[in-house]
């Protein structure tokens, strides 16, 4: 699908969000930066439904980064995207997020990459809040572990996608039992690349499912315990494991570990493995800090610190951040980095 076409889409999709949701049925139709429920229909008084709502929220950034011990420069990397919900009543519900970014080299006028994409659009059929049993459908990558970075655009332009990826049409069942527990089968095929504007050598064939179970536990003031296991017609498989903690002063720290092997012609081919720790701090500071480790076997292991600042403009962030990064290859390169950028929430 052309960019331009992209962005009319998603023009009017946000248009008709705020047509729709502007009729008398809520006295706040819509909201700009958060999406959130109207209010919560468990508590009086009031009649129990949720009226329509719409919401649109967004950013936009951009950042520079240069390296030390090479002889390039670095890159620029211009970035941003957009959501837009729809809740129509308390059962049915329409999400979509598209994003773009370009990686530009600091040296020269020439474009490393451009990326323009819908990251998802689905429709979902319960609420999170009322129903243990929910349906979501649409273009959409399978439940498959945490997949949460916060390290700066640079380092997440260099991650390893297929730890995450899946055929992009599909849909998965969620029984919840909205207290401890979580369970998410999926299933997905794969498209033509006409939603993505991007010639593929996949096939169009491609079937795909996952399952994913969480678990919530008070240990530490509230872990959550993830178990994935992914399967593809091609031959892949993919395994993962995830700790998710938050205390109540609002940090965080995940632990992610991935295995994926792919079997093809029978035989067993090399695995990759990724393993990620990060911690966010946000306990008593202006901004946020945050300090993520990236070990990807027999490719490259990477720290960075990063640190985000609010300035005296609403919404607008100031982020800095040193990284290093050690190749495991036959190079066995190792440099530093270091990231400025300016970010925006719309």
């Amino acid at each position: 699908m052309p960019s331009q076409l992209k962005l009319l889409l998603v023009s009017i999709i946000t248009g008709l969000t705020f047509w729709l949701s502007a009729g008398p049925l809520n006295a706040d139709p819509w909201l700009l930066k958060q999406c959130d429920l109207q209010r919560d229909p468990n508590l009086p008084p009031g009649p129990p439904e949720l009226a329509l709502q719409g919401c649109v929220k967004g950013g936009a950034g951009i950042e520079a980064t240069t390296y030390a011990e090479t002889r390039k420069l670095g890159t620029w990397i211009p970035y941003g995207g957009i959501y837009g919900g729809l809740f129509a009543g308390p059962y049915l519900s329409f999400h979509g997020l598209w994003r773009w970014r370009d990686v530009h080299d600091l040296s020269d006028d020439g474009t490393r990459s451009k990326a323009r994409f819908v990251d998802y659009a689905i429709l979902q059929i319960g609420n999170p809040v009322l129903n243990r049993y929910r349906v979501s459908f649409g273009r959409m990558r399978l439940p498959f572990g945490l997949d949460i970075s916060q390290a700066p655009q640079y380092y997440q332009d260099l991650e390893n996608r297929r730890f995450w990826r899946s055929p992009k049409i599909g849909a998965y069942l969620t029984f919840d039992d909205l207290r401890r527990s979580r369970f998410d089968v999926g299933i997905a095929m794969n498209d033509t690349g006409k939603f993505s504007g991007q010639k593929t050598a996949q096939k169009s064939d491609e079937l795909a499912m996952s399952l994913r179970g969480i678990l919530d536990v008070s240990a530490l003031e509230g872990t959550r315990i993830i178990a994935s296991l992914y399967s593809a017609n091609k031959g892949e498989r993919r395994y993962g494991l995830a700790l998710s903690n938050t205390n109540r002063k609002g940090d965080q720290t995940n632990f992610e570990f991935i295995r994926r092997q792919v079997f093809a012609s029978g035989q067993l081919s090399p695995f990759e493995q990724l393993l990620r720790v990060s911690y966010t701090g946000v306990w008593q500071k202006a901004g946020r800090w945050v300090i993520q480790f990236d070990d990807e076997r027999l490719r490259f292991r990477r720290i960075v610190f990063n640190l985000d600042r609010p300035l005296l403009f609403p919404h607008l962030t100031a982020k800095a951040a040193i990284g290093y990064k050690r190749n495991l290859d036959y190079i066995r390169q190792s440099f530093w980095s270091f990231t400025a950028a300016m970010e925006i929430a719309l």
